[in-house]
């Protein structure tokens, strides 16, 4: 995987880059907790993006970044044929190694890919994403890693509560979508009914632009989002259907998904950078 731009910063080494100035991989792994995308997001990441399998689970693909550090989908339609293909890793980018697998290999617990032959894709610019087509989709990273930020690229297709990211040391601690809204009318974030809630006290940013209280009919498209807790947590964490069995479902896709340590170094200009840098890349809002 030859990368003929490799002098030219991606999503995390900027991010990072704005923090320690030419920042080293450890910096990264420091500034980061966590980095899943549909492509490569840090220079100093050589690995294949995401890892899939078919509905049998006999046979797995890894499937790394072309020279433009975009999937590299040519390799990908050399190995699919006219199946359909799950994810069974999505890689960490971020130097820390902690991949997500799904709870169990078999496709009740494992988000699509590439449905009958063709890759799904999400947004303006069509770009690949990890679709989840019922609640029992989930990710989980088992070990303890701390966590005050949750930025994503993501769309709400389903009409009932959408938990994107859930650490269960406090009681429904999650990121989610309010529920009650149509996949015509949109989606939205909501901050309650529950106190521990991962917005409640903290702050939430849509496409660039604070919500509060209720974005519900505004999110329904790929999206960017950047969610604060009011604090930092630490406790494994899970991505989709959470301890309260309320994932994702019904095509809902995820394109990139980053866990940051701590709010203070995500500055507003830092923030804004993220946010743009996704829109330019994925076609959001």
């Amino acid at each position: 995987m030859v990368n003929k731009y490799r002098h030219t910063p991606l999503l995390l080494n900027i991010y990072a880059n704005a923090l320690y100035g030419n920042a080293t991989s450890s910096q990264i792994s420091s500034a980061v907790s966590a980095a899943y995308s549909v492509r490569r997001l840090n220079l100093y990441y050589s690995g294949p993006l995401i890892k899939i399998s078919n509905a049998g689970n006999t046979t797995t693909y890894d499937i790394g970044y072309n020279a433009n550090n975009d999937l590299d989908v040519t390799y990908l339609s050399s190995v699919i044929g006219a199946t359909s293909w799950y994810v069974v890793k999505w890689y960490d980018q971020s130097g820390n190694g902690r991949d997500i697998i799904p709870t169990s290999n078999t496709t009740v617990y494992m988000p699509r890919f590439v449905n009958a032959g063709v890759l799904d894709k999400k947004g303006a610019n069509n770009r690949p994403a990890v679709t989840f087509q019922s609640t029992t989709n989930e990710f989980k990273y088992a070990t303890n890693t701390s966590v005050q930020i949750v930025n994503a690229v993501r769309d709400l297709v389903g009409n009932s509560y959408q938990y994107l990211v859930s650490m269960p040391i406090d009681q429904d601690f999650a990121v989610r979508a309010g529920g009650g809204f149509t996949s015509t009318g949109g989606g939205g974030y909501s901050d309650g009914p529950n106190v521990n809630d991962w917005w409640s006290g903290g702050s939430m940013y849509v496409n660039g632009a604070a919500i509060s209280g209720s974005s519900t009919g505004a999110v329904s498209p790929l999206h960017t989002l950047t969610s604060y807790a009011s604090s930092v947590k630490t406790g494994t964490f899970s991505v989709s259907s959470s301890f309260m069995s309320r994932g994702m479902y019904n095509g809902d896709g995820v394109c990139e998904l980053i866990l940051f340590p701590n709010s203070t170094d995500m500055t507003v200009a830092n923030r804004t950078i993220i946010q743009g840098n996704q829109k330019s890349y994925f076609g959001t809002p």
